[in-house]
């Protein structure tokens, strides 16, 4: 199906398909589910048509799972292989992930080169470590939503 829009070998049959994620569906679905209805009935009362009580009641309040959604998401399509190997066999296109196992020697040719290849997984791994230290109290705020029953 790709091949016969033109897809192959291009970034955009990396991201495009993953857009539509299940997990993120229910997970988003199961949050909202747990915001009263006597919240948005206040905002009904005070004149807030549904626009506005979904970007101004509803996003607010679900930021911490948003945020978890995002990260989980991000980590997934980062740390993917078999899509993009099966995609993007152009080594232009291809992701880090995709890059590193294939690292040879020059000279000898069939030898990997576990130093590069090291330094490689060092520096892929800086973007979520960045991500996470940045986003670290919504995570851990989303994560344990919904464990603890009042």
């Amino acid at each position: 199906m790709f091949a016969n829009i033109g897809w192959l070998n291009t970034y955009q049959v990396q991201i495009i398909p993953t857009l539509g994620d299940v997990f993120g569906v229910f997970l988003l679905r199961q949050y909202m589910l747990t915001i009263p209805d006597s919240l948005l009935d206040a905002a009904r009362i005070d004149g807030a048509n549904e626009w506005q009580i979904f970007t101004r009641v509803v996003l607010p309040v679900s930021m911490p799972v948003l945020t978890v959604f995002g990260i989980l998401h991000f980590l997934s399509i980062w740390n993917s292989y078999l899509w993009p190997s099966i995609m993007a066999n152009d080594p232009s296109v291809a992701p880090i992930m995709l890059i590193l196992p294939s690292l040879r020697d020059p000279v000898i040719g069939f030898l990997p080169v576990y130093g590069t290849i090291m330094a490689g997984c060092v520096l892929a791994t800086l973007p979520i470590v960045i991500l996470f230290l940045r986003f670290q109290d919504k995570f851990m705020s989303g994560v344990v939503v919904g464990s603890v029953k009042e």
